[in-house]
């Protein structure tokens, strides 16, 4: 239909059920369901878009919760061992022991650069023993060819046995480095004792083909095993810190 001086405007049933119409004009267009008119229509749609954003949103909001919650870093602790030993005079066979009383001192231990304590819980993320890191100088005496730390992961304890690793340094040790790369140790010099990359990916496959526990919260600290230039080696259950809180107390025989 048409009026004088007035555009024609069309008027199209929905053919489903008749439950919708449109409305074309030269203005606007829009959907609403019948028996609403435009400003009924409009609200509802801004209703249900309305809602539809406060459902966006709280969809967000509950997998930034969730992602955020999973990568939370979470308590992490070192111990020294239940029942830690002192240094230990007897060797195996073929293995000459060193006189030598106290053979390394530990300077600092620091996860991700930060400067941790033993016994106190730090946070830290899944990985942290990729950076755990044992700042160490010779105290003996004498030049220091290899050092290396033993630990224990006490969550991974059975009736028989539990999993562990070991940080080392220097030459005729398994760290995968050429042994011209790793200087001797004099006396009062400081050294490191970390994973390497090829050393953190052998301790993460070995714990991961025999263990079901992704991450560690706790770890002991073993015997420290060092060699001498003079052929000799050192072992010790416990050692000596400049930070006392660091030091361990060995037990008695």
């Amino acid at each position: 239909a048409s009026g004088s001086g007035t555009k024609s405007v069309g008027l199209i049933v929905d053919a489903v059920e008749g439950t919708q119409e449109v409305i074309r004009s030269p203005l606007k267009r829009s959907v609403m369901p019948v028996g609403l008119n435009s400003r009924e229509g409009g609200n509802v749609m801004q209703f249900e878009k309305g809602k539809s954003f406060q459902l966006i949103v709280a969809a967000v909001l509950i997998i930034v919760v969730v992602r955020t919650t999973s990568a939370q870093p979470k308590d992490r602790v070192i111990e020294w061992s239940t029942y830690p030993l002192g240094r230990i005079g007897s060797a195996a066979e073929g293995i000459k022991p060193s006189p030598v009383t106290e053979a390394l001192e530990i300077v600092d231990m620091t996860v991700a650069g930060r400067s941790i304590t033993v016994g106190q819980p730090f946070a830290a993320d899944k990985d942290w023993l990729r950076s755990l890191t044992f700042r160490m100088r010779n105290v003996s005496g004498q030049p220091i060819t290899g050092a290396r730390i033993g630990f224990d992961l006490p969550e991974t304890k059975t009736e028989d046995h539990s999993l562990g690793f070991s940080l080392e340094y220097g030459k005729g040790l398994s760290t995968g480095i050429p042994s011209d790369e790793q200087k001797v140790i004099m006396p009062n010099e400081e050294f490191e004792l970390k994973f390497n990359e090829a050393q953190y990916e052998r301790h993460r496959k070995f714990v991961a083909e025999r263990s079901t526990i992704p991450s560690f919260s706790k770890v002991w600290i073993g015997v420290t095993t060092v060699k001498f230039e003079d052929g000799s080696s050192w072992a010790s259950g416990c050692l000596r810190s400049a930070n006392p809180s660091n030091s361990c107390t060995p037990r008695a025989p």
